[in-house]
């Protein structure tokens, strides 16, 4: 991203979250009235509350990315669920953006610490100050090696196990920068804690649609091309070999047929963009 302006896709992405209002209710996993207020949608937003056919209407042609953005959010906000369920009480969240789990998931009680960019932070800073614990992180600029130790000092506890969601990021990092990321979240993370996270398949990068090419081709004139895939059938060692079990990993599809109608699900069929969990674990 560029240093002077917040993420244009983070912006993007708040958007989508947003606006799910626009679809019919069957098909809304998640609520998110912050996202197209810290961006410059909010009108729209208005519109798909005060006019809902009319707004469902005009947003067909939308349907497909919005639905995306609910089955992607719902799968990341039930990880953080069943984390806090199973007795976990802190959350980082890694190149946060625009997102709005602390205010969403407020009700969990988590401790949130939310790391990004000054840029993008100071969009929604005044919004969520007094539920998230904000720190401002280059990560162009400041070294990765350094975080661990920030984060304990504004009140994360190393000992105690964590939950660490790293949404929407990977694909817009080199491969040292991702392994450094990882070498970060092993010195970070309590074994036990979990990290969920969004990612490309290598393939998916190399076989896209029409659509998804012009979308690369939009983020990468805003200065956020995409650079980066795993190939799924290599994660789990690959994952090993860093010190985290796979506990699962889903394409968009898959999770889609879970959680939406049936009717909605078919609009992401082919979507193979996926989710992952894993578990940290430190040899025995």
């Amino acid at each position: 991203m560029r240093a002077e302006r917040p993420s244009r896709t983070a912006e993007h992405v708040a958007a989508l979250r947003g606006l799910g209002t626009f679809l019919p209710s069957p098909a809304r996993l998640i609520d998110d009235p912050w996202g197209a207020e810290w961006t410059r949608h909010r009108r729209l937003r208005q519109l798909a509350e005060t006019r809902p056919f009319l707004a469902q209407w005009l947003s067909r042609p939308a349907w497909r990315w919005l639905l995306y953005m609910q089955v992607r959010t719902f799968a990341l906000d039930q990880e953080i669920v069943r984390f806090a369920q199973s007795g976990g009480d802190q959350l980082v969240l890694l190149g946060a953006g625009l997102d709005a789990r602390a205010l969403r998931l407020r009700k969990l009680g988590l401790r949130v610490f939310e790391v990004d960019h000054p840029a993008t932070q100071a969009q929604k800073r005044t919004f969520v100050e007094d539920c998230a614990t904000l720190l401002a992180w280059d990560f162009e600029r400041d070294s990765l090696k350094l975080l661990p130790a920030r984060l304990a000092e504004i009140g994360y506890q190393p000992g105690q196990r964590g939950c660490v969601v790293w949404e929407g990021v990977s694909v817009y990092l080199s491969e040292s920068v991702v392994e450094e990321t990882f070498a970060m979240l092993r010195e970070l993370l309590a074994n036990g804690s979990v990290l969920a996270f969004t990612y490309f398949s290598r393939e998916g990068l190399r076989a896209m649609s029409l659509s998804e090419r012009l979308i690369r081709h939009v983020v990468a004139r805003a200065g956020e091309p995409w650079r980066f895939g795993w190939e799924p059938s290599s994660l789990p060692s690959w994952l090993s070999a860093r010190g985290f079990a796979l506990e699962h990993d889903d394409t968009t599809a898959t999770l889609a047929a879970r959680c939406l109608p049936k009717e909605f699900a078919a609009k992401l069929r082919r979507d193979q963009r996926r989710i992952a969990l894993a578990t940290r674990c430190r040899p025995e």
